[in-house]
């Protein structure tokens, strides 16, 4: 019974597109009919032209080009800037290139003695690209007609099994859903979306339907560079981690702070993610190279993701804590991440954090900082979900990560990550203050969560030297000191 039913399920097609295939959950039902629809520039053809080309190139399929808009020495153009040469491919026989009017194409090509069955023996295509089906309008204006055009189109690619993807401009500003999109088995949305904080516009991409097909929703970047399109899934579409991923054993891995991990117990456990929360200024970097110096000398890798110092300026603070700077290197073992945020869309460098961390594979990263993650431009749901993700990543990877967090003000009341809503995902949650006394600015850390082990209760005072933190005794009894305002008391008030 399994096995019959494993052989009826049809070839899947891969589109060729980075990422595209990951949405549709392996790739198009072979003889698909496909629509991608989008705005000007949003990339439609540059989709169809890289299904065609790696078709032919990766996959050994050729295909079939039917133009309304460009002459074929415009599409050689098109492609060669992405360096795909068409004009080869059509000269080795396996791919066919075809300008022509909508007219044309309905009354001649596609005639069951026309060019299009011609080709098909001559080329023996497995896929085809239309662009674009909206230029069909100009035929008639007659809805029932533009219907039955349409329909003994898709009936002349079905024929010959073939997988076809035409390209069409979004219509229908009065809410009605195009006609095409009811016969079609994928429907694909391309989309431009402005971003009026950043004045940029971001490229985004949206399976809105496969028949017979499960795929993954909701809108997902797009980018297009010299090599072509690739689609940048939303890491939280990746789904959770295994328990044995997110459940770490009890193995601790130090910060290079004798006072701090005795603080934590032992140190971080390996696996673990922590929230290292403070003021501007407070030591919350410092920390988290100091953590990063440990473990290279342990052998371990490390990487820091950065997003307010170059890896010049973080070689700069290490050699002033008598630090071994070079170590700080893409060959070294600690290698850094700098993206300066408000220059690429959110999701674009949450897609970078995860690559990088899944390709280096470190034994430690440090994220600096969350906050400035929450600064980005953008709605400000979608910029909780692209973080609430990134946490989520780390948290599956096999890393030991420190994200650093900065709250507003020096002194006072203060709130973890605030606005992000990811403390909860920590398993460690290190508090790092300011606190004035004897007129005098004094740091102070306790820790306010640790996962797994029971941990100090205590707020011990710390100065920052050559090398790191170095905690002290902890402070006389006092309230007020998380607040910034310590209040000395006498012991026998307590009682």
């Amino acid at each position: 019974m399994n096995g019959r039913n494993r052989a009826s399920e049809p070839r899947l097609v891969k589109t060729g597109v980075p990422g595209l295939d990951d949405l549709l959950i392996g790739g198009l039902m072979e003889g698909a009919y496909v629509v991608v629809e989008g705005v000007p520039g949003a990339g439609k053809t540059t989709l169809g032209l890289q299904f065609i080309h790696a078709g032919i190139t990766q996959f050994d399929e050729p295909g079939l080009v039917f133009s309304f808009e460009e002459f074929p020495e415009e599409l050689y153009r098109d492609g060669a800037a992405y360096g795909w040469d068409l004009r080869a491919l059509e000269q080795d026989g396996k791919l066919g290139v075809i300008c022509t009017s909508p007219e044309v194409f309905s009354e001649d090509t596609m005639a069951p003695d026309g060019l299009f069955e011609s080709l098909v023996a001559e080329v023996q295509p497995k896929r085809v690209l239309v662009d674009s089906i909206t230029q069909m309008e100009h035929v008639t204006a007659d809805p029932r007609e533009l219907r039955r055009l349409i329909y003994s189109l898709r009936n002349g690619f079905k024929r010959h099994n073939l997988t076809v993807m035409l390209t069409a401009e979004v219509q229908s500003a009065d809410g009605s859903v195009p006609f095409e999109r009811y016969i079609a088995d994928t429907v694909i949305l391309l989309d431009q979306r402005l971003i009026p904080e950043s004045g940029e516009r971001t490229r985004e991409i949206e399976v809105t339907k496969t028949r017979s097909r499960p795929h993954v929703s909701g809108r997902h970047l797009a980018e297009v560079d010299e090599t072509g399109m690739r689609v940048l899934p939303h890491v939280a579409t990746r789904g959770g981690a295994s328990a044995e991923a997110v459940t770490p054993e009890i193995e601790f891995v130090s910060t290079d702070s004798e006072g701090l991990d005795g603080m934590l117990g032992g140190g971080l456990v390996r696996g673990s993610t922590t929230i290292a929360a403070g003021s501007t200024g407070v030591g919350k970097t410092i920390l988290g190279l100091q953590y990063l110096f440990a473990g290279a000398r342990q052998g371990e890798t490390g990487l820091i993701v950065s997003f307010e110092q170059t890896e010049g300026e973080l070689r700069r603070i290490a050699k002033s804590l008598g630090l071994p700077a070079e170590q700080i290197s893409d060959d070294g073992p600690i290698q850094v991440l700098y993206a300066e945020i408000g220059r690429a869309p959110l999701g674009l460098i949450v897609s970078q954090v995860d690559g990088a961390v899944r390709e280096r594979r470190p034994d430690r990263v440090v994220l600096d900082a969350i906050s400035t993650l929450a600064r980005a431009p953008g709605e400000t749901s979608h910029i909780r979900a692209d973080i609430a993700g990134l946490v989520s990543v780390l948290r599956a990877s096999p890393a030991t990560t420190i994200i650093c967090d900065e709250t507003p003000g020096i002194v006072g009341e203060f709130e973890v990550t605030g606005g992000v809503m990811i403390s909860s995902l920590a398993d460690n949650i290190i508090i790092m203050r300011y606190v004035e006394l004897g007129s005098e600015m004094r740091r102070a850390v306790s820790i306010l969560k640790a996962r797994y082990v029971d941990h100090d209760k205590e707020i011990r005072e710390y100065i920052i030297g050559q090398g790191g933190l170095e905690l002290k005794e902890k402070f006389e009894v006092t309230t007020g000191l998380l607040k910034g305002a310590p209040v000395r008391r006498e012991v026998d008030d307590f009682f």
